[in-house]
């Protein structure tokens, strides 16, 4: 609150509190998500005082500060006293009125008006009464002690990352203990940054099949994965809340459940939950020593006891056996290339220990320092891999290529691997928010082949966005060995330029124009009258849906980050779209009636 404003205390008590809705809805995106409802009732009368509902990602506590201020501008003042249940959210509202004259707020148990106020508006708003499935906690045998176990060996299984280790098609036999059914191979979920936990299937052949059909196989597939509270069961996110169990991030609640092909998922008997706190716990353990050795042993302490997992990767066993040896005759420049090429058809840990393998004979193989930062999802560890790839190439070219070939270096055969990983650096440098760094080592690209083959410019362009350093964009933009670049990505940052520059005037208008023009997909895809494809088009064209559905995923985000651009964009294709259907209207030729004469003349006969 306002330090320097007076604040009247009203005689009446109100009940505030913060719920999640059981009935989900879905954000502007189309994601599915549960809304939280902050009510404030009077204690005496029940009646309702004011209610907010939340946006997606709104925490309990940022709602109930939002609905205090809302209370203070109705009511001109305070109650005289604000009951709450939860210490979270009286925490917030203490830090809002640190600066009022008495302290309103009291933690309670029981709430009555506030407990039926939210049944019965809840209802009435179309989100269902405060009844939901049963969750975990709900099953035979289950406790809240054993849930607490297996939250804190999640913790611990996330915080040590074993994804950065192991890959999707690192298959892990668990020869024991015994889990449940269809359990016997797990794979570790993550190295691509997408999905985070575990899959389980029941044999080697099993995860081959699922990787061809991607689909789930009879009888059904157990999967610990980690998401945001939305993503869980709605029964076991108010228990994690409730109960406030251990969690590593907010997008780290962990679920383990039995997907079925014709049902809702299955969830594990106390015992299987035990067995995967265990697994969860052996995993968070291992080293990359015992992962190249293929297998290994782990004890582990659970909720029910020690229990010792047997673990191998039969996969990287089968290929330990068949790695070909280098070649002890060739250069180490050469027999290193032949490795990587030989790990090529490859994915996993054996990838990983071939590339190793290549990198002990050169220390300088560009291919293997390239495919070692293609597999890992962490951009600082990619970004010192590719260093040490540029610094290697260079090394390789020598000073004189630098000094005598700048300006035409993209046309030696010789310099491409040195170009290529520089570049990849700067991607991997914009990823990282190390924009400056990143727009060093392009301008020096282009410096070295301003022809600019690699399309270097693209990536700067998108670096000087980011750092919002609109000078150089513009510099760069008007360079004229790029004038009669027609590309999307060019005319749309020339665009967001003039824009941010200086809002809707004529050069933001003119640009706009020949953006359209040049590629009219892309703008419906921006303001969302179109939806983006699924899945990446395998190639660009020019002109077509195909570069807009690029343009965006890797641009739009700067359209979102200029306040009030999409909005703009929004109106102008409003405007647009009613201007051509007016034209085409007036165009439209006007229906004429035509007299027929009926002809009098007979037709001859036929000579």
């Amino acid at each position: 609150m306002d330090a320097t404003r007076t604040i009247s205390i009203f005689d009446s008590v109100v009940e505030l509190g913060v719920i999640r809705m059981p009935t989900g809805v879905r954000d502007e995106t189309g994601k599915p998500f549960y809304p939280r409802m902050a009510l404030a009732v009077d204690a005496a009368s029940g009646m309702i005082v004011k209610f907010e509902m939340s946006e997606p990602g709104d925490d309990a506590a940022t709602l109930a500060e939002s609905l205090l201020h809302s209370i203070v501008e109705q009511m001109n003042g305070l109650p005289k006293q604000i009951l709450v249940r939860d210490l979270a959210v009286a925490r917030a509202l203490r830090n809002v009125l640190a600066g009022d004259p008495i302290n309103v707020v009291t933690v309670r148990e029981s709430l009555p008006m506030l407990d039926e106020a939210f049944e019965t508006f809840g209802e009435f708003k179309g989100l269902g009464p405060r009844t939901s499935k049963p969750g975990l906690l709900d099953e035979p045998g289950m406790s809240l002690e054993r849930l607490i176990a297996f939250a804190e060996a999640a913790r611990e299984f996330y915080l040590a990352r074993p994804w950065q280790h192991l890959m999707d098609d690192d298959l892990i036999e668990i020869a024991s203990p015994k889990g449940p059914k269809a359990t016997r191979c797990t794979q570790v979920l993550g190295a691509a940054g997408q999905v985070f936990g575990l899959g389980f299937v029941a044999s080697v052949e099993a995860h081959i099949e699922l990787s061809r059909n991607q689909t789930i196989p009879h009888g059904g597939m157990w999967s610990l994965q980690f998401g945001d509270l939305d993503s869980i069961p709605f029964a076991d996110g108010e228990t994690w809340e409730k109960h406030r169990l251990p969690l590593v991030d907010p997008e780290a609640y962990p679920a383990l459940l039995k997907y079925l092909r014709s049902s809702d998922p299955k969830y594990p008997s106390a015992d299987e939950l035990s067995w995967a706190e265990g697994l969860l716990r052996a995993l968070a353990l291992v080293t990359e020593a015992q992962i190249d050795s293929g297998r290994w042993d782990v004890t582990v302490a659970t909720f029910d006891g020690e229990k010792t997992y047997q673990l191998s990767l039969p996969l990287l066993l089968k290929e330990l056996a068949g790695l070909p040896a280098s070649d002890q005759g060739a250069p180490p420049a050469e027999a290193a290339v032949t490795l990587v090429d030989a790990a090529r058809s490859r994915r996993g840990r054996g990838e990983l220990i071939q590339l190793r393998r290549a990198l002990t004979i050169d220390p300088d193989c560009v291919p293997a320092l390239l495919r070692m930062a293609e597999r890992t999802s962490d951009d600082a560890a990619a970004v010192a891999l590719l260093e040490r790839a540029v610094a290697a190439a260079a090394r390789r070219l020598g000073d004189e290529v630098f000094r005598d070939h700048v300006g035409h270096f993209w046309l030696l055969a010789d310099t491409r691997p040195y170009m290529h990983a520089r570049h990849v650096l700067a991607y991997h440098l914009l990823r990282a928010d190390r924009m400056a760094e990143a727009a060093d080592n392009l301008l020096d690209l282009l410096r070295l082949s301003p022809n600019d083959a690699q399309g270097n410019r693209y990536l700067l362009a998108r670096a000087f966005l980011q750092a919002d350093d609109l000078q150089s964009l513009a510099e760069l933009l008007d360079r004229p060995l790029y004038a009669d670049d027609a590309s999307a990505a060019w005319k749309f940052s020339r665009v967001l330029l003039a824009y941010r520059q200086s809002g809707d005037s004529d050069a933001a208008q003119t640009a706009l124009h020949a953006a359209a023009n040049a590629n009219p997909h892309v703008i419906p895809l921006l303001i969302g009258r179109e939806l983006l494809p699924m899945r990446r088009p395998p190639f660009m064209g020019m002109g077509d849906e195909s570069e807009a559905a690029y343009y965006i995923s890797s641009d739009g985000v700067e359209w979102d980050a200029t306040e009030g651009a999409i909005a703009w964009l929004t109106m102008w294709d409003r405007t647009a779209r009613k201007t051509l259907k007016k034209s085409t209207a007036d165009k439209k030729p006007k229906a004429v009636k035509k007299s027929v004469k009926k002809s009098t003349k007979r037709p001859k006969p036929d000579q």
